[in-house]
């Protein structure tokens, strides 16, 4: 665990997340730990390295990348492609993301929450 932990402070931005076991879909802290544990262990054989990305770009052999980030271009074609294979009408970007749950967490929860 501790690894972990230090994985998620590797770069230059520090953010404080903190666990929420009673809300266990919106434990941002439980997935971002998942996450990073899953790279570790599926794609880079190894814990991150300080110059390594948590959310990296793949390659289009969907190869991860680990010194390049993923771009916001990427993240709009994914959005866009499922929101089409899902039948979804409309036109929706990452902003619409920002909305519910995770801003609020970001903007209202009290300190230590």
């Amino acid at each position: 665990m501790p690894s972990l932990i230090r994985s998620i402070w590797l770069s230059a931005n520090h953010y404080q997340i903190y666990p929420r076991p009673d809300l266990p879909g919106s434990d941002a802290f439980l997935w971002l730990l998942v996450w990073i544990k899953w790279l570790e262990i599926a794609h880079y054989n190894r814990e991150l390295d300080p110059n390594d990305c948590v959310f990296p770009a793949m390659g289009a052999n969907g190869v991860v990348q680990p010194c390049e980030q993923l771009s916001h271009d990427i993240v709009q074609k994914w959005i866009s492609k499922a929101m089409k294979g899902a039948g979804i009408q409309g036109s929706f970007s990452t902003h619409c993301f920002q909305r519910s749950r995770a801003q609020y967490w970001f903007m209202f929860t009290p300190v230590g929450q």
